[in-house]
């Protein structure tokens, strides 16, 4: 209720909702959504495909770290490799996401993982500064002034400090 208060146009009421996978949204036409949310956007696990298929994701997750926190320039290649993987995953969605909004309506996703190289103790994800880069990088039609963050999730105790929530309001449209 905080979020459709704080970042729906003041003329919004509840319409329909509609669910589907954020990063194959054709059969939405674009510019046809008020608002445009999405909970956790699930980070890739393995992102370049070096894990053996007979092992667990959560080796994935551990190699991932060490090579974070290897001295060995090979390992960081590769973890700045997993890293873009990673952000070009969350494109994709985040893309779809802002095609389909009306001009000057909020995209909202929740739950956002940062880095794993930068908090260790989760998935991976982006930074809180990638979102400003991406609308660039993306071409995504978004007032970069309108990219707000917010402490999340809805369960503190088990992710402080590792995961936040990002809104931002598509370019054009009355406010």
């Amino acid at each position: 209720r905080q979020r459709r208060e704080a970042y729906m146009p003041k003329s919004f009421h509840m319409g329909s909702i509609c669910q589907a996978d954020s990063t194959n949204l054709e059969h939405v036409p674009s510019n046809s959504i008020d608002v445009v949310f999405t909970g956790y956007i699930d980070p890739i696990v393995d992102p370049l495909g070096l894990l053996d298929p007979e092992e667990d994701v959560s080796d994935a997750v551990d190699e991932s770290i060490e090579r974070c926190k290897s001295a060995d320039e090979e390992d960081r290649e590769i973890a700045e490799k997993e890293q873009r993987a990673q952000e070009e995953w969350f494109a994709r969605w985040v893309t779809e996401m802002v095609r389909i909004t009306k001009p000057g309506g909020s995209v909202i996703i929740e739950d956002v993982a940062k880095p794993i190289c930068q908090i260790r103790q989760d998935w991976g994800g982006v930074s809180q500064a990638w979102w400003t880069i991406a609308v660039a990088q993306y071409g995504w039609d978004v007032d970069v002034d309108s990219i707000t963050f917010e402490p999340g999730p809805r369960n503190p105790d088990r992710y402080k400090g590792r995961r936040y929530n990002v809104a931002m309001r598509k370019l054009g449209g009355q406010i």
